[in-house]
């Protein structure tokens, strides 16, 4: 969830940017709050002040709807006002932006386990995007050194966590797709999320594109390049061969279904 000082696509901060103002009011009942807080604040357990990540709570959360009464450590109560919060926030974008389908970019899959397992009979899609694992390195050191392997690691568990909650949870369908293929390809990829989204195709390359910047958060690249996505291969440049081929080694037999091969 985006903080108030923080920018908006549409070239406002987020305070001063009448969409965002809609969903601040509606999200907080109206009530004023500082430039540092979040519109959605993030979950909470039994111990005062300690913050769970959304994978044990969404894991836990799960686990008792399917066998009420065997976690106790979940506080409803902060739990269903997360939940109505983010219906909330969901039910006026739709509304401000006058659109049917809400798509959450959200990084975690557990948000999507609250949800799922808070209506698990309504049906949900899953957008796998999976990225070059040498490219996510890339971008995850920026400058610092956190270790290779650690970072390997957190793709592996990222997206072997993604890919069998979308295939095994009642109710959600499914679709992988490659960074790459959306850099390289964005018609005719966007064409096969379309149709996953039982939506009309977009154009969205050239100059009779549909595509129009909308109310991102925190990056104001939309504005200066576009909505096109770049594959940012800077890698190839960056990682010696040897490292290349370290990080595939350790990608292992997901790098390889996924199609990341060194060359």
């Amino acid at each position: 969830m985006p903080r108030w000082n923080q920018n908006c696509a549409c070239g406002s901060r987020v305070i001063d940017c009448k969409f965002w103002q809609k969903i601040i009011k509606a999200t907080t009942n109206g009530q004023a709050s500082d430039s540092t807080s979040q519109i959605i604040p993030p979950l909470k357990v039994n111990e005062p002040s300690k913050i769970l990540d959304y994978f044990v709570v969404g894991g836990l959360y799960a686990i008792s709807k399917i066998s009420p009464g065997s976690v106790r450590k979940i506080q409803g109560e902060t739990i269903h006002r997360f939940l109505a919060t983010n219906e909330v926030f969901v039910d006026t974008a739709l509304s401000a932006l006058n659109k049917s389908i809400f798509v959450d970019g959200e990084k975690s899959i557990s948000k999507a386990m609250l949800i799922a397992a808070n209506n698990p009979h309504s049906p949900k899609r899953i957008i796998h995007l999976i990225r070059d694992p040498r490219a996510y390195v890339t971008s995850s050191l920026r400058g610092k050194n956190p270790g290779t392997e650690n970072i390997v690691r957190t793709w592996k568990r990222l997206h072997l966590s993604i890919e069998i909650f979308g295939r095994t949870f009642k109710n959600f369908e499914y679709l992988p797709v490659k960074f790459e293929d959306l850099a390289r390809s964005p018609q005719k990829t966007m064409d096969q999320i379309s149709l996953f989204l039982n939506l009309d195709p977009t154009i969205v390359e050239g100059g009779n594109s549909q595509v129009r910047l909308g109310h991102q958060i925190g990056n104001t690249s939309y504005r200066k390049h576009g909505a096109l996505v770049n594959s940012s291969e800077s890698w190839r440049t960056t990682l010696t061969l040897a490292q290349q081929q370290k990080i595939l080694q350790l990608a292992g037999r997901l790098g390889k279904k996924y199609g990341y091969y060194l060359g």
